[in-house]
């Protein structure tokens, strides 16, 4: 079978085959281009239509651009600004459907063009004879000028399409840029009335505080006159007793007796403050204390009357019995106790030897007068009836002394005998035996000195004889001395009104100071056009707690998002913390509610919400319960966005949970779990020490592109109060806090232990006169580590500090990065105090965490190394 090509058919067609051919291509030549004239005068139309309804659009809008001023009513403002934003809209749109109808166009005159050329070419291949007919000529040239009559229409509409575009684009352009400097010029306006009304409010207050502190100026002249006057006179006065000494000795004799009676009885006030302080074990503890100091003052008391083997044997009985009901506990806590008594100890030394320093004086003096007495003739008179109860007071305040030393004696011993050095610790032990031993000293010259004052008390008691003065001589004697009382006290008051005077008049400086610096910080805002804008508003502030931070940004919350919602278990209640209380009152229940009490499907259904676009705030009642819902977290949560290619995400979502202990919460309420999410990336997690930090991280949070997790140290939650701005403000995710900068030691934490670190701060400053830098690190994930590696660079030394166990804490991760980025930065090795690798005890909570104290040791190890 032979394949014929087109010409080779053509040429076999008759001439009347031919003639239809070419009659039937000339009639869809017309067809075609009638509708496409057609088609092409429709849209020209609808263009110029279109142009002439945006030119007058253009025109009103100019002229009531032209007619409007500065001061216009702001309801005018948004609709306007909805104008422009909708006809911007539109002309989008236009374009958008001219450019779709031109490249229809193009591609219908493509596919002309080529059927065309097509038809030329079988023409061209036509033989001779054909050529030169007539009809065959008339044709082509008819087709001709049609394909050229076409091309120019197409030529045409490329050029009224291409102008319609630029005349859309310019006008789109210019109403942008109207737009824009509309809404700058709109914003300025605002931000220096704002500037103005608090330059207004400072300046008032300036004022105040001038006129305050000029008041005080006034005050402190007047009471430093009354100072200096009530000296003089207290001057004169002792001058005056000079000769009354020894009827004065007496009467602070009994003064002091009663003064060391009131300390008695405020040590055993203290003893029982500790023995209901300390807990269950403290208090057992305490109650055997005192059980053996009874028992070695029932032995001491046996001496004068019994045998020594009888004294010996009782003494044995009484320790083993002793010993065998105490094992047991001893052997519990018994690197714990040891480090509380040595504390105690430490603390009650100053005090007896303060006691020593008074008695010792007050011998003395009675030295000095039995001298004096001495020195004249005296006649044996019979002692009174008070000097008697006055000698016996004082026997009996010496004899308590001398127990109390006793007892200290019988402690360090039973703590000496009693307390076997463990394994693990052989360098603490070895420092606590030290330690001991110089307590033992002391406590040793202590009883010495008690031992020499009560010698000279007998033999005062034994030498002394008294004169007798006249009645009216003792009355002037007493009113001279209630005079002097009542001078002294007068001073007293005047000086400690005097202190405080003061110290007003330095926080109403320092206050000033600030005001005067803010003046000027809004001044220079005011003179130039931009400034950034604060992290917290200097609006108006209330004093709030932590809770009632939160209470308030959950309301700022709800009331700006109408797709938010709040649940979890008992949050329609007002939640166990009350960080919820008024919000489903105030809101309903379908955007505050309660949910069962499963945290695996709380967290399930706050990561469908925030999927389907709503801002989903979900409370884990404690954080120890978060466990459940870790799966939900850690798999869904976080891997999200990430899982989808970026197609969807839970970012609305946020999640709080109480943690830290709180005193008396045991292992199921104390814990504190930011180390098992800072694993974890796509969260974010953030820890407050305070309202002004909690409602500015939580706005963040709730606000931020990714699910957050926000841990609330629930001690805080009334025990914090600041003055929190009532506006709505944010606060950075992800940046540390510097609170108090110093140069030897970096200290860093997060939470609750912000505030212990401040307080090691103050006392290493006052003890060791070391200078601490104090940082938050606010953002656990992800962590500041440019502050917190200049710090450490800066001072050369860091530790950190928290409530969570020991091993694979959240301080290992920063001790890790500060070893590597500021090696050769240290000169003393990187320091951890946190919590110990066990449950969370209720018993020992007072030792498991990070105290103040053992901060302070780590501090002062660093420093002796």
């Amino acid at each position: 079978m032979v394949y014929k090509t087109d010409s080779e058919k053509l040429k076999e067609l008759s001439l009347d085959e031919k003639n239809n051919l070419l009659q039937l291509i000339q009639k869809q030549r017309m067809e075609y281009s009638g509708h496409l004239e057609i088609d092409i005068q429709k849209i020209i139309k609808e263009k110029d239509d279109k142009i002439h309804e945006l030119t007058v659009k253009l025109r009103q809008m100019k002229q009531n651009d032209s007619k409007k001023n500065l001061q216009a009513e702001p309801e005018s403002s948004p609709n306007k600004v909805s104008d422009l934003e909708f006809s911007k809209d539109q002309l989008a749109k236009e374009h958008e459907l001219l450019r779709k109808r031109y490249e229809q166009l193009i591609n219908r005159e493509k596919s002309t063009k080529d059927e065309i050329r097509d038809l030329k070419a079988q023409l061209m291949k036509k033989p001779s004879t054909m050529r030169t007919d007539k009809s065959t000529r008339i044709i082509k040239e008819q087709l001709q000028k049609k394909i050229a009559m076409l091309e120019n229409e197409a030529e045409q509409l490329k050029k009224t399409v291409a102008e319609q575009v630029s005349i859309i684009e310019t006008h789109r352009v210019q109403a942008a840029d109207n737009f824009d400097k509309w809404k700058k010029m709109k914003h300025w306006q605002q931000v220096a009335e704002k500037l103005k009304n608090k330059l207004k409010e400072k300046d008032v207050e300036l004022e105040k505080l001038q006129q305050i502190s000029a008041g005080y100026r006034v005050l402190i002249e007047r009471l430093e006159r009354e100072k200096h006057n009530l000296e003089q006179r207290n001057r004169s006065l002792k001058g005056n007793n000079v000769t009354l000494e020894s009827a004065r000795d007496a009467e602070l004799l009994r003064v002091e007796n009663m003064r060391l009676q009131a300390e008695l009885e405020g040590l055993r006030s203290r003893l029982e403050m500790q023995q209901n302080h300390s807990g269950a074990l403290g208090a057992a503890m305490m109650q055997e204390k005192l059980e053996a100091q009874e028992r070695k003052i029932a032995i001491l008391e046996l001496a004068s009357k019994g045998p020594s083997e009888i004294r010996a044997e009782l003494e044995r009985l009484q320790i083993s019995n002793s010993n065998i009901q105490k094992t047991n506990l001893r052997l519990e806590a018994e690197n714990l106790d040891l480090q509380l008594d040595l504390e105690k100890a430490s603390k009650e030394v100053p005090y007896l030897r303060q006691q020593i320093e008074h008695l010792q004086s007050y011998v003395n003096a009675l030295q000095s007068e039995n001298s004096e007495k001495h020195a004249q003739p005296t006649t044996q008179v019979i002692p009174t009836r008070d000097e008697i109860k006055k000698n016996s007071e004082l026997e009996r305040t010496v004899f308590m002394l001398k127990k109390v030393v006793e007892k200290l004696q019988a402690e360090n011993k039973r703590l000496m005998n009693g307390k076997r050095p463990l394994s693990d610790r052989v360098a603490s032990a070895g420092k606590l035996k030290r330690e001991n031993d110089k307590l033992k000293d002391q406590c040793g010259q202590y009883a010495e000195k008690i031992c020499r004052l009560e010698q000279d008390l007998l033999h005062v008691k034994s030498s002394k004889s008294v004169s007798f003065c006249t009645k009216s001589e003792s009355d002037k004697v007493a009113a001279l001395y209630d005079e002097l009382s009542k001078v002294k006290e007068q001073l007293q008051s005047k000086t400690t009104l005097l202190d405080k005077v003061k110290v007003l008049l330095h926080r109403a400086a320092t206050k000033e100071k600030m005001l005067l610096e803010e003046i000027s910080l809004l001044k220079g805002q005011m003179q130039t056009e931009g400034g950034t804008v604060a992290e917290v508003s200097e609006g108006d502030r209330l004093e709030m707690n932590m809770y009632q931070a939160i209470n308030n940004a959950l309301d700022t919350v709800l009331g700006k998002d109408q797709t938010s919602m709040i649940f979890g278990e008992d949050v329609g209640f007002g939640g166990v913390f009350r960080c919820t209380v008024g919000l489903r009152d105030k809101y309903g229940k379908q955007r505050v509610f309660n949910t069962p009490l499963c945290e695996q499907g709380i967290i399930g259904f706050g990561i469908g919400a925030a999927v389907m676009g709503k801002t989903a705030i979900a409370e884990i009642q404690f954080a120890d319960y978060i466990f459940p819902a870790f799966d939900q977290i850690v798999n869904e949560a976080a891997k999200y966005r990430y899982r989808s290619g970026g197609e969807f995400d839970c970012g609305k979502l946020t999640i709080r949970a109480p943690c830290g202990a709180v005193g008396h919460g045991g292992l199921y309420h104390s814990q504190s779990p930011e180390a098992y999410f800072a694993h974890t990336p796509g969260l974010k997690v953030v820890v407050p020490r305070g309202p002004i930090k909690a409602k500015g991280l939580l706005l963040s949070c709730v606000r931020d592109p990714d699910p957050c997790l926000i841990l609330e140290p629930k001690v805080l939650y009334r025990k914090a109060v600041e003055e929190v701005p009532v506006d709505d403000y944010q606060l950075p995710i992800g940046r540390a806090d510097v609170l108090v900068e110093g140069s030897d030691v970096t200290l860093i934490g997060w939470g609750t232990q912000v505030h212990v670190l401040k307080e090691v701060a103050e006392l290493a400053k006052n003890e060791l006169n070391i200078s601490c830098e104090v940082i938050d690190l606010v953002s656990i994930l992800p962590w500041d580590l440019d502050t917190v590696c200049k710090s450490v660079k800066k001072t050369r030394r860091a530790l950190v500090s928290h409530e969570a166990p020991l091993t694979c804490g959240f301080g290992a991760e920063l001790t890790a990065t500060i070893q590597e980025e500021c090696f050769f930065h240290l000169e003393a090795p990187l320091a951890r105090v946190t919590g110990f690798d066990t449950p969370f005890p209720h018993v020992y909570e007072p030792f498991y965490v990070p105290t103040k104290w053992r901060c302070f040791e780590a501090v002062k190890q660093m420093f002796e190394n």
